[in-house]
């Protein structure tokens, strides 16, 4: 496909770095037709790291040049989890999900504009209010509320909320976590989105799909809440890092092999650490302009850079 076809399609910016390696990823997902792509062969036919690739894979998803076929096994792979099959979307899908704007009832508009007001409020202060977000988005997502004005579900969360489908997912799916766990006799909850994001990595099948394993997961909150170190009162302290070290003792049987790395790769580490930072403060002058939902995502970047830095300090004594 000529490049001005792709950037016709997706409004994706040309002349550039970044358009240039998201036409080659395309143009790759696309020879290989209904087999598709998985991240790991985008990487190895196209010579690129995942850092490069998967920012410019995510354009093209967001866009609605390429979507999900299924997964591939992770048997037939040799990885540890099953990887996400891509396939680029015709021409005849992409004009559909433009066009098919079905109008809404009277009910469904005012249910749409109560979640709406309830977004508006939670972004305010997204810190407190992130399953509550995860509620309300979820809603309009199941009840297709957002499709009198917009074709897809991406599309209204990044033009009505600027925020990408990604953290919408996550959002919702710590909603999700949050209310298993509330069924269950558990100590404590999961403080933040960050912390429920490495158990929505656990999954099961049914129905043919692939759906988080809400009974794997309570065992493994559990885990987490026995062996975290407690306060002066008592409760458990429990960060991000310790849940993802949970995560993969129970898929492994030990601790993540991104810590075990770390401990060999100091310099590696440090430099990868002053990256982000620098990534963070041009970050933070822009977001003082940005929305509440900006301002958050920023505001929690930080938080994870300090974690990683505290990590990184233990190897530097």
């Amino acid at each position: 496909m000529a490049r001005s076809a792709v950037a016709a399609k997706g409004d994706l910016v040309p002349h550039s770095v970044s358009a240039e390696t998201r036409q080659r990823i395309y143009d790759y997902i696309a020879s290989r037709g209904e087999k598709g792509a998985t991240d790991p062969e985008i990487n190895a036919a196209l010579k690129m790291d995942g850092e490069t690739s998967r920012p410019r894979r995510w354009e093209l998803a967001e866009s609605g040049l390429i979507k999900v076929a299924g997964k591939r096994d992770r048997k037939a792979t040799g990885t540890t989890t099953d990887l996400t099959i891509w396939i680029a979307t015709s021409p005849q899908e992409k004009r559909e999900m433009v066009t098919a704007l079905i109008p809404l009832e009277a009910g469904e508009k005012k249910e749409l504009a109560q979640h709406e007001k309830e977004i508006d409020r939670c972004s305010k202060n997204l810190t407190d209010s992130f399953i509550e977000m995860g509620y309300h988005l979820a809603a309009i997502r199941d009840g297709r509320l957002y499709r009198e004005t917009y074709g897809r579900f991406a599309d209204y969360c990044q033009k009505r909320w600027d925020v990408k489908i990604q953290y919408a997912d996550r959002l919702m799916n710590s909603h999700r976590i949050i209310e298993h766990l509330k069924s269950t006799p558990t100590g404590v909850l999961p403080a933040s989105e960050r912390q429920c994001r490495p158990l929505t990595t656990i999954r099961k099948k049914e129905d043919g799909k692939s759906v988080i394993d809400l009974e794997a997961v309570g065992g493994i909150w559990q885990k987490v809440q026995k062996t975290a170190p407690k306060d002066k009162d008592g409760k458990p302290i429990i960060t991000a890092a310790r849940v993802t070290d949970a995560v993969f003792k129970h898929r492994k049987g030990k601790p993540s092999p991104a810590r075990k790395k770390r401990k060999k790769t100091t310099p590696q580490l440090v430099e990868s650490i002053l990256k982000d930072v620098k990534t963070l403060m041009a970050q933070v002058k822009q977001s003082t302009k940005g929305t509440a939902l900006q301002r958050q995502r920023v505001d929690d970047d930080l938080r994870l850079c300090r974690t990683r830095v505290r990590e990184a300090c233990q190897f530097l004594v």
